[in-house]
């Protein structure tokens, strides 16, 4: 984590809904066109505001943007339950065309070694800033000597699964495992561990309590922290 890591916090962008829609489950993702340039590393995050909308509670959410600069467009997934929050349900009735505003984009969670194995560890809805990473590894061509996604979701609720199975296919030594249960998701992740050990970069996004159990569990491997990248979602 570097002070330049936060220096897009203070940007400020006038964005519009182009398109809502219903992923998985209860997830659900929309997606934002730009007046001007926006610019931001693939993982980033940034801070979300109605301009003209009333909001009961919290005003503003943090989201993982989903898309890279290249797509031209700014994508966001989240769920939603059966009671959302004041600011859930002002997103899901937004309209195409209609503004929100954007702080950002800022943030730590990105690759900046292609030469390590990488393993890329997410739960729930913490696979939205690891599809921009994906996302940006296939479109550049990039190639790791060995790259693995390890996705838990205990609802089976696994958002862009198949756009994540397609780019297998462009991405040399890159590989997935979907998982449902907590035996799997360690065992993926000791296998992964036992092969690559403090040679590889362990990027995780989910809740804290995931984040917070999947780091002990590494740091009882024998992972240093400086291996490990975090990505926590609050209140998602």
């Amino acid at each position: 984590m570097r002070s330049k890591d936060f220096k897009g916090l203070f940007k400020k962008s006038d964005i519009y809904l182009r398109e809502s829609r219903l992923e998985v489950g209860d997830i659900y993702t929309f997606e934002f066109g730009f007046y001007n340039h926006v610019y931001w590393i693939p993982g980033q995050h940034a801070i979300f505001t109605f301009p003209d909308k009333k909001i009961h509670g919290k005003s503003f959410r943090a989201f993982s943007i989903a898309s890279v600069k290249s797509e031209g467009k700014i994508m966001i997934s989240t769920r939603v339950g059966d009671s959302p929050s004041s600011f859930k349900q002002a997103l899901i009735e937004l309209k195409p065309g209609e503004p929100m505003n954007m702080s950002g984009p800022f943030g730590w969670f990105y690759i900046r070694d292609y030469e390590r194995p990488t393993a890329m560890i997410a739960g729930g809805i913490g696979i939205t800033p690891v599809r921009a990473l994906i996302k940006n590894i296939q479109l550049e061509c990039r190639a790791f000597p060995s790259a693995k996604l390890i996705f838990s979701d205990s609802r089976g609720s696994f958002a862009y699964k198949k756009e994540i199975e397609d780019a297998q296919n462009d991405i040399p030594n890159f590989n997935s495992a979907f998982v449902t249960d907590r035996i799997s998701f360690n065992f993926e992740i000791e296998s992964f561990v036992q092969n690559h050990g403090n040679s590889a970069m362990y990027f995780l996004s989910g809740s804290p309590a995931m984040i917070m159990a999947v780091r002990k569990q590494l740091k009882s491997l024998g992972i240093s922290r400086s291996n490990i990248v975090n990505d926590p979602f609050f209140g998602y």
